[in-house]
């Protein structure tokens, strides 16, 4: 069985790589990377798994990673609650990337707000005035709009879920929580390269 190279692109603090590393391990599956553009997080991810056999490590230049796999490539990629933060050019820099690193039969999943209304997440800045996203969020996303930026991108979608993480959690919560929010907020996009 082929060992898989796993990469976390936008890994940020590495909220993800703290339970796919453990998982990763026991089920003796590869190798894990991690790639952000902050300094800051790529330091801190790096010092909190340094010391985990299945973590290569993180990288805050692209080019630097792609040295280190030798001509190899990954097998999946996650790109978690990014794509709802990048305007069209930067999107495009992003999906090019990721194609030039996924392997030919490899996955990227993407998760982002679903029909976020970002209107509702203003906040003022109590300076000048101005409205901003509390999260920064430049855009909204629902499965027909992803399906075709990653269809202009040159990625065909496996699998798309719209759901809710919230409904997602041990019986009686999970009811309470599928009556209470019964929207689907989240949007999980599971794609290949054409």
């Amino acid at each position: 069985k082929k060992s898989k190279n796993i990469l976390d692109f936008c890994c940020g603090d590495g909220g993800l790589l703290e339970h796919l590393i453990p998982y990763i391990q026991k089920n003796s599956i590869g190798k894990v990377y991690g790639f952000d553009i902050s300094k800051d997080s790529v330091e801190k991810v790096n010092k909190k798994f340094k010391k985990q056999k299945s973590f290569v490590s993180a990288f805050q230049n692209i080019e630097s990673l792609e040295k280190t796999l030798k001509g190899d490539t990954f097998d999946f990629i996650f790109c978690c609650e990014t794509i709802e933060h990048v305007y069209d050019s930067d999107l495009f820099n992003i999906l090019d990337t990721v194609k030039r690193v996924l392997s030919n039969n490899g996955y990227l999943l993407l998760t982002t707000p679903n029909n976020e209304n970002l209107s509702e997440n203003f906040i003022c800045n109590p300076i000048d005035g101005s409205l901003f996203h509390r999260w920064q969020h430049v855009r909204s996303w629902n499965k027909d709009s992803v399906t075709q930026s990653l269809k202009e991108n040159q990625f065909k979608v496996v699998d798309l879920l719209e759901t809710s993480v919230l409904w997602h959690c041990s019986f009686p919560k999970n009811i309470y929580r599928r009556i209470r929010y019964k929207d689907k907020v989240n949007l999980f996009i599971k794609c290949q390269k054409e």
